[in-house]
């Protein structure tokens, strides 16, 4: 490829809790042609459509035949481009274009720990797919080693954080109400996020004696199962059902809670830790090191069992004043293993080694 990057439009091709399109949008800042093409769904973000690259699909996600659908559409808008950067599974469609363009396969988790191992048609594809990349990105530490069972070139790019609008200050909601304490579980309900476990042990912290609250969103396939167990336990006064929120609106609510619990089963950060500690919020997931990625050991309480998240629950009420020490030092983690520069550092290194070849 004869071209500088520089002279280079690159696509960000579908996308993944944001990711694709914050990446985009940070190539723009920084003089690089980059347009976004995604589908435009209720749940995206408002100033989305105000942007002229940011470009949707014909079709819905709820749609039929939507699968094939996305294929021909990509086929055609990938043609007018020199670099496709593509999200998970949207890099499929790269296995059927004539245009043979060069391209970056950016996998975000599921894909990777669950269907790209399947004997199913979805793992066949995604198995190719990885195979025919000329690149491969990951957007937590724990995929390097998921991939490797494919390849062993993956690289770690740390997921963008939009700092501007996820930062401490004061909420404009309640969610408090009159309980003393408020524990945010913005986590769809699935066997990936493990509510259960957290479920269990917030109602074993209520069984103490403490007036608290867990505020959780209505949304996930096992849904009924959370709400059915909330209330088996008899905890149902003290738990707060939210219907699904805008992304731009959740700054609100980890501000209004006085900690965030994300996920107990994978052992990697979320975008909901990401985000909560970018407001100055406690965390508490599972979190597994993974050597030669953060230069820092992120500063949440890592928890993968009911006994562990009740005391480090119960830690944070009693202690006011380590919830404040934990969140300043999560701020100042995550705006430095996050930042704009690091990671626009790794993009255009990726993109560098493909003008290369």
């Amino acid at each position: 490829m004869s071209k500088t990057l520089n002279q280079l439009r690159i696509l960000h091709l579908g996308d993944m809790a944001r990711v694709g399109y914050r990446l985009t949008k940070l190539l723009r800042k920084n003089g690089i042609s980059a347009d976004y093409l995604y589908y435009d769904e209720p749940y995206h973000y408002d100033d989305q459509k105000k942007e002229p690259w940011h470009h949707s699909f014909k079709t819905s996600q709820s749609s039929r035949f939507n699968k094939i659908k996305v294929i021909k559409e990509s086929i055609h808008a990938i043609k007018k481009y020199d670099i496709i950067h593509a999200h998970s599974s949207y890099s499929i469609p790269l296995l059927f274009s004539f245009a043979k363009k060069p391209f970056i396969m950016h996998l975000h988790g599921t894909d990777t720990r669950v269907y790209a191992k399947e004997h199913s048609l979805i793992g066949v594809m995604l198995r190719r797919t990885l195979k025919k990349a000329n690149k491969i990105l990951v957007s937590t530490p724990d995929l390097i080693n998921e991939v490797a069972l494919f390849r062993k070139d993956a690289v770690f790019l740390p997921n963008p954080v939009d700092f501007d609008t996820f930062q401490p200050k004061k909420s404009p909601i309640d969610i408090r109400g009159d309980f003393e304490f408020v524990v945010f579980h913005p986590a769809h309900h699935s066997l990936t996020k493990r509510n259960d476990i957290l479920i269990k042990a917030f109602s074993e912290v209520i069984n103490q004696g403490f007036n608290a609250r867990l505020v959780m969103v209505e949304w996930g396939s096992l849904l009924k199962e959370s709400k059915d167990l909330v209330e088996k336990l008899g905890i149902t006064k003290n738990v707060k059902w939210i219907q699904r929120i805008e992304v731009e609106k959740m700054v609100d609510y980890y501000n209004a809670s006085d900690v965030v619990c994300d996920q107990f089963s994978v052992g990697q950060l979320g975008l909901v830790s990401l985000e909560a500690m970018a407001c100055g919020k406690p965390v508490i997931t599972k979190y597994s090191e993974v050597a030669g990625t953060y230069s820092s050991k992120p500063p949440v309480l890592s928890s993968d069992n009911e006994k562990a998240i009740t005391k480090n629950i119960i830690h944070l009420i009693e202690n006011p004043s380590e919830r404040t020490k934990i969140g300043s030092e999560s701020l100042k983690w995550v705006k430095n293993e996050h930042s704009e520069k690091k990671i626009f550092k790794i993009l255009i290194k990726s993109y560098e080694y493909m003008v290369k070849k």
